[in-house]
C-alpha cells in the first residue's frame, strides 16, 4: 500500500494571487480525480507558503496500489493546468498501514 500526498496551491501563477474560490477548486478536483478513476481520497485545508507568497492550499492523500501513481500523475497534470499553477507536488511513502 502506498500513500501519495499531492500539495496544491491555489494562487494563480501568473497573478500571484487566488482567482479561483476554495470551493470551485475543490469542485475542479474532485472532477478530475472522478475522472481519473480515483474514488477514495482526503482534502485536507491548508494555509503555505509559496516563493515567499502567503495562499490557501489543498493537500490530498490518497491510499492506493504502485499501479494508481500513472492515474494520480495525469490527474496532477490536468489539476496543475485547470488552477493555472505552476508546481503541484507529489510525495509517494510506504507507510506501514492495515486496512481493516
Amino acid at each position: 500500500m502506498y500513500k501519495y500526498s499531492i500539495y496544491i496551491g491555489l494562487n494563480d501563477k501568473d497573478k500571484h494571487k487566488q482567482v479561483i474560490k476554495d470551493k470551485k477548486a475543490i469542485n475542479i478536483i474532485q472532477g478530475i480525480m472522478k475522472s481519473e478513476n480515483i474514488e477514495g481520497f482526503t482534502i485536507k485545508h491548508n494555509t503555505g507558503y509559496w516563493q515567499g507568497e502567503l495562499e490557501n492550499s489543498k493537500e490530498l492523500v490518497i491510499y492506493d496500489n504502485e499501479q494508481a501513481k500513472k492515474r494520480i500523475v495525469r490527474a496532477i497534470r490536468k489539476i496543475k493546468l485547470l488552477l493555472n499553477q505552476q508546481e503541484v507536488i507529489l510525495e509517494i511513502t510506504q507507510p506501514k498501514s492495515e486496512v481493516f
